[in-house]
């Protein structure tokens, strides 16, 4: 039953390792500038922003809990920008 699950997982991650990210990666991505809440310095990361009705809805990885998400409730002046990696 081990051998069946590793080879699942083995499937799975070369899948998603040679397909998804691939694709994933040639994907326009929204660059969210912000200023870093210790060292005022500007930081950009990309992020998954979603624009709605002249705003932006965010999709947060780790809740909270991200340091972009910090800095945006320090100072909550931040920029857009539209690249592609």
């Amino acid at each position: 039953m081990t051998n069946l699950w590793d080879l699942k997982q083995k499937v799975i991650y070369s899948i998603q390792w040679l397909v998804v990210n691939s694709l994933g990666h040639q994907l326009p991505r929204t660059m969210l500038e912000t200023i870093r809440r210790k060292t005022g310095q500007p930081w950009r990361t990309a992020a998954g922003v979603h624009p709605v009705d002249n705003q932006f809805g965010m999709v947060c990885e780790n809740s909270e809990y991200s340091d972009y998400v910090y800095n945006i409730k320090a100072n909550t002046a931040v920029r857009t920008h539209k690249s592609k990696i």
